[in-house]
């Protein structure tokens, strides 16, 4: 009994993992079912009898959108990240996964296509709260003046962050979100160093 969930499990997560290179590559509207059972190997008889339709795998790739962040803050935590280099290792690790990890690729786009904002909640809000505590620390480390506004200046840097990884993303330039990271941070660093990124 235990192998066969374990089977199913396997199939569930490779049928996902079929699903989301579909829709990371064609959007919601443009993905197709038959290219997504074509891909799995499996017959179509496995794939609905995990998801009955395009929608339901859709569904489940959005389903855990947001579950890595928390844990991805806290391993730059864990490693010693804090006040500007951290900000700027935690910003390489959201733009490295998100460019190379293809079901967070897929729930991206899924989300801007359907316009998928969960109800009173902006997750781009959210990466701002993020960012402020390692702002704090620059400033208690005398990186960045006191009169930094922290908000805003975490605001800036989660609007270019994400900016970077769409532009990669829509163009197909994912192997260059590295570069366009580290030039972006040559050109921010020295305002937060001076207060004048707020």
């Amino acid at each position: 009994m235990a192998e066969r969930a374990r089977q199913a499990n396997e199939t569930r997560e490779a049928i996902l993992d079929a699903a989301a290179a579909e829709f990371a590559r064609y959007g919601f509207s443009g993905a197709r079912l038959d290219r997504i059972i074509a891909a799995t190997g499996f017959t179509k008889g496995a794939v609905y009898f995990h998801f009955a339709s395009k929608k339901a795998m859709a569904d489940a790739v959005l389903s855990g959108r947001f579950d890595a962040w928390p844990a991805l803050v806290q391993d730059v935590r864990d490693h010693g990240g804090r006040g500007l280099s951290g900000m700027r290792l935690l910003a390489w690790r959201v733009t490295r996964t998100m460019a190379t990890n293809i079901r967070t690729r897929a729930a991206m786009r899924l989300s801007q296509e359907l316009r998928l904002v969960p109800q009173g909640v902006n997750p781009y809000d959210v990466w701002v709260q993020r960012f402020i505590p390692f702002l704090d620390e620059a400033v208690d480390d005398g990186d960045a003046p006191d009169s930094l506004d922290r908000a805003r200046a975490a605001k800036t840097i989660v609007n270019c962050l994400f900016g970077v990884l769409s532009v990669a993303i829509d163009s197909g330039t994912e192997d260059q979100v590295d570069a366009e990271l580290e030039a972006l941070w040559r050109l921010v660093t020295p305002g937060l160093r001076t207060g004048g990124a707020g």
